[in-house]
């Protein structure tokens, strides 16, 4: 359900709330593989005292528990020249959300082979807050934005060292993000031609993951200790448009 208010070409308010209804969380787990019929290899002798075993653990996908996912959103564009003449050519564009879930990341206890119902980490990949601010000007022929975003901490899924999937707590991130240009008109003797500069992750933000000491499955968000730093650099582009 939306309500949204528009002003002018350029310009609306809008808010916005969602609800969804899981029927199933779908997770990873190790589940026993008969293997009693997989052949062995030509001229293989077992180990003296060493017993194969029948079975062999293999990691797939099955159906958890479900639940509900909510939240709502907020977000707004507005031109500077609502509130003034000279703020004509400036704007601005917003947007945040806040996001809920019944659902926790789920394991399996390997012993009952059933769902561990009373985890306290957040249902993989959701972010409970997240924000986008993107202020411009445009005018003229000339460009520039800065715009920044933002999402709190949420459980990520990677490959531990032995490249089974396991759970991690990603460190909330800010990134900004940069772009000025330059279109000439259709008066000048260059018309058709842009130049473009753009500089990603602008302030060379990093991000850190952590884990929970003992445990490779679910992390439990009340004892958290870094796992790794992420620093991926500053990007900058320059490019050159020509239409004809």
């Amino acid at each position: 359900m939306s309500v949204e208010k528009y002003f002018g070409k350029r310009s609306y308010v809008s808010v916005a709330a969602f609800r969804k209804n899981l029927l199933s969380y779908v997770l990873s787990s190790e589940q026993a593989v008969d293997r009693t019929k997989t052949p062995v290899p030509a001229g293989y002798t077992p180990t003296a005292g060493v017993t194969v075993q029948p079975t062999g653990g293999e990691i797939k996908p099955r159906n958890g528990t479900g639940g509900t996912v909510e939240g709502f959103e907020f977000s707004a564009a507005l031109d500077g020249a609502l509130f003034a003449s000279w703020l004509d050519g400036f704007g601005v564009v917003f947007s945040a959300s806040k996001l809920n879930s019944s659902i926790r990341d789920q394991k399996i206890d390997q012993n009952s082979n059933l769902v561990v119902l009373d985890t306290k980490t957040p249902i993989n990949g959701l972010s409970g807050l997240s924000n986008s601010i993107t202020v411009y000007y445009e005018k003229r022929g000339f460009s520039a934005r800065v715009s920044q975003r933002h999402r709190s901490a949420f459980t990520a899924t990677t490959r531990d060292i032995f490249f089974r999937p396991t759970s991690r707590s990603q460190g909330s991130d800010k990134v900004v993000d940069m772009q000025v240009g330059y279109a000439f008109e259709d008066s000048s003797k260059y018309k058709g031609l842009s130049l473009l500069l753009q500089v990603n992750n602008l302030t060379d933000t990093g991000t850190t993951n952590f884990k929970t000491p003992g445990n490779l499955d679910v992390p439990d968000p009340t004892q958290l200790v870094p796992n790794y730093n992420y620093r991926f650099g500053r990007q900058i582009l320059a490019g050159l448009n020509y239409k004809f």
